[in-house]
């Protein structure tokens, strides 16, 4: 809610910025001569009315972005393979019963487990990158 008003504020702002840009500059003469100043005042509630629906495109957008970026996150999560210790424990617990060696099952991707892997992609036909691929791991456990 704080972004919204500060989105708002924002627009409130250039708003009126651009109001006052757009105002005719009154002749110092003419209103000398005249006695009186005519000045336009601004309608602020077509001001308020603007800035508030600039902060709501600014919101959707803002949540469309985030909505994009959250889905590519996930999709690249699940692309990635396992995260967790537990998760990589078990890819080595399983690379070690089926007889590669990998030195010390310790939830870590070191020069050993990734030499075990690219041992493992090699001999199944994967691509060698010695990273655990969702195709590496459906090879591994099924």
């Amino acid at each position: 809610m704080k972004k919204r008003w500060l989105i708002a504020g924002l627009g409130f702002v250039l708003s009126s910025m651009a109001y006052a840009s757009d105002a005719p500059v009154q002749n110092k003469s003419v209103a000398q001569n005249s006695g009186q100043t005519q000045q336009k005042q601004p309608d602020w509630s077509a001001v308020r009315n603007k800035a508030d629906k600039m902060a709501k495109d600014v919101e959707e957008r803002s949540k469309k972005l985030a909505k994009e970026a959250k889905s590519k996150y996930h999709q690249y999560k699940n692309e990635a393979g396992p995260k967790t210790h537990q998760e990589i424990k078990n890819v080595q617990a399983k690379l070690k019963e089926m007889g590669y060696k990998l030195g010390q099952i310790d939830g870590k991707i070191g020069a050993r487990t990734h030499k075990a892997i690219r041992r493992f992609q090699a001999d199944h036909g994967l691509p060698q990158t010695g990273k655990l691929s969702p195709e590496m791991l459906k090879a591994l456990f099924h």
